[in-house]
């Protein structure tokens, strides 16, 4: 989520993440697992059309190195989809591609 304030919110999670097998109380493993398969971040960002990027100030993060920096994202921008490219995710080894398409409100 990016809003007109140029606040961020992304929350990713990968697929077909394993159920707990007690819905409220996982296991370590469990828990480890559940944790591994996602990346939660909010702050703040700037767009830099003249690049063709997006700079997130990262406020808070599921990893916790990432709190309180920067980040610079490659985009673009087509009708109602922003496209942002990550040449280093976390996961490593190429690169990573994130498709939003803009929300529309009830009343449209």
């Amino acid at each position: 989520m990016f809003d007109a304030a140029n606040h961020f919110s992304i929350n990713l999670t990968r697929a077909r993440r394993p159920k707990f097998g007690n819905r409220d109380f996982p296991t370590a493993g469990e828990g480890k697992a559940a944790l591994e398969g996602m990346i939660v971040m909010f702050g703040d960002y700037k767009i830099n059309e003249t690049e063709h990027s997006i700079s997130l100030h990262i406020i808070g993060s599921s990893f916790p190195a990432w709190d309180n920096t920067n980040k610079k994202r490659f985009i673009t921008i087509s009708d109602d989809v922003l496209t942002y490219k990550n040449p280093a995710p976390a996961s490593g080894g190429g690169t990573a591609v994130v498709t939003l398409k803009r929300a529309t409100s009830s009343t449209e």
